[in-house]
């Protein structure tokens, strides 16, 4: 049977379907999928657009066939002012680049970053206990936000940068706010036009740029070159052709680091606090498994490995409330996945919240349920079914470092405080660069005794 383009919307112009993912993108993919079935077939005027749904065909584009796939021009939009780190380009510069950056990611490395990891979380815990100890309702974003920052800095730097934090978080934040004008509109004025936002936006950049070309003049004067990843990465070479990273390279993949690794490990850690704040009985059973496990201390890294039940909360916040919720890509050539035409051109949005919602592949999918990840559920049903950093070549590199980092603030958090979140406050999904709460979280936290 020949490979057809699946059904879907069609419309004479793109606009419906670029204001659909603009307004509503989870109501409006979520009903696409609802009315057409696992494959979505979009033609909005010169655009064609495919929405795919099923773990295979994850696994076809991401893997077998990921050599006919580029990131596409949404991804490209962002390289005006995120530069042309890993995450952004394509090959054969990712390939090299690749090659480069994974050494400072490898997992003895990451593990040795424990410290800096805990001494993050403990600076979030003081500012806790100063400002909202006992206190009412706190909204989570700018806590996790700037927490996150603070320990990708401290990674990437080996240094505490408290004193240029507030003003990297504000530029951080900023950052992603005109990455989503740039996604969000079809033809975005070029950076050089003066709106305001443009002005801004430069200036973020110039600030940015003599900060960490800063850090890294500083690393190249120091004897022995630190461990962090700056490090690390003025260390590497090119295994092909002996070369270093250049300065402007470091600083692309530096900025990437800061800027996706921040993002989405603040958007993850708000979710994982919603979720435990909210049910009490969770709480309890993670307060129990932390103290009898790290009983008062420090946490080392042999003492978060043993935290079972902390481990699965947070791949099921993973599941439910994935930072990338779709994953873009645009067809080099014509290709054929399990049926579904894709012609050169066509853009292709792998839906990754909704492949974590699939009743075939999920029991119960919109519980949020930590059982489901021991071994003998078995889930979820399809090895391509979980995939919130992506997969193949293209998995987040930073994942072990992501999820070394969530368990150690939530440690530590639940050893020092009783979190609750406010339950007359309402939290949904707001897709935008990454799955954020909209109106946020509100939590109100007690110390707890003993912690």
């Amino acid at each position: 049977m020949s490979a057809v383009f699946p059904p879907g919307p069609r419309d004479w112009t793109p606009f419906p379907f670029a204001r659909g993912l603009r307004d509503d993108p989870l109501g409006f993919v979520g009903g696409l999928i609802t009315h057409h079935g696992d494959a979505v077939g979009v033609r909005a005027g010169p655009l064609r657009a495919v929405i795919l749904n099923r773990p295979e065909h994850a696994r076809h584009v991401l893997i077998r066939n990921h050599k006919a796939y580029w990131k596409g021009t949404q991804i490209a939009k962002l390289r005006r002012f995120a530069g042309d780190g890993v995450f952004f380009v394509d090959d054969p510069e990712w390939r090299r680049q690749r090659r480069m950056v994974v050494p400072a990611f490898q997992r003895a490395k990451v593990e040795a970053m424990v410290p800096l990891l805990v001494a993050g979380a403990d600076a979030m815990l003081e500012r806790w206990e100063k400002e909202h100890a006992g206190g009412g309702w706190f909204p989570a974003m700018p806590e996790t936000s700037k927490v996150a920052l603070d320990v990708v800095c401290r990674a990437m730097f080996g240094s505490d940068v408290r004193e240029q934090a507030d003003a990297f978080h504000q530029r951080a934040v900023f950052a992603a706010s005109y990455a989503q004008y740039l996604i969000d509109h079809l033809v975005p004025l070029p950076l050089w036009v003066p709106t305001a936002r443009n002005r801004r936006m430069r200036e973020s950049l110039r600030w940015s740029r003599g900060f960490v070309h800063g850090m890294i003049d500083g690393h190249r004067c120091m004897d022995p070159m630190p461990d962090d990843l700056l490090g690390l990465l003025l260390a590497v070479r090119d295994e092909e052709t002996g070369a270093a990273l250049t300065d402007e390279e470091l600083y692309d993949e530096l900025m990437t680091f800061v800027n996706a690794g921040h993002e989405t490990t603040a958007v993850t850690l708000a979710w994982a606090l919603y979720e435990i704040g909210r049910d009490p009985a969770l709480r309890a059973r993670l307060e129990a498994e932390v103290d009898a496990v790290l009983d008062g201390r420090v946490p080392g890294l042999a003492g978060l490995a043993r935290l079972d039940l902390l481990g699965r909360t947070i791949r099921e916040t993973l599941r439910l409330h994935p930072p990338g919720w779709v994953l873009p890509r645009q067809a080099l050539e014509d290709d054929d996945s399990h049926g579904v035409r894709i012609p050169k051109r066509t853009i292709v949005l792998i839906s990754v919240y909704f492949i974590h919602r699939h009743p075939e592949f999920w029991s119960e999918p919109e519980r949020f349920d930590p059982e489901r990840f021991r071994p003998e559920r078995d889930e979820p049903r399809h090895a391509m079914a979980y995939l919130p950093f992506g997969l193949g070549g293209r998995r987040c590199v930073g994942e072990d470092f992501a999820l070394l980092e969530l368990r150690a603030l939530l440690a530590r958090v639940l050893q020092r405080f009783r979190v609750e979140v406010d339950p007359d406050h309402p939290v949904v999904p707001k897709p935008e660069l990454t799955l954020k709460p909209a109106h946020d979280v509100l939590l109100r936290i007690e110390p707890r005794r003993g912690g």
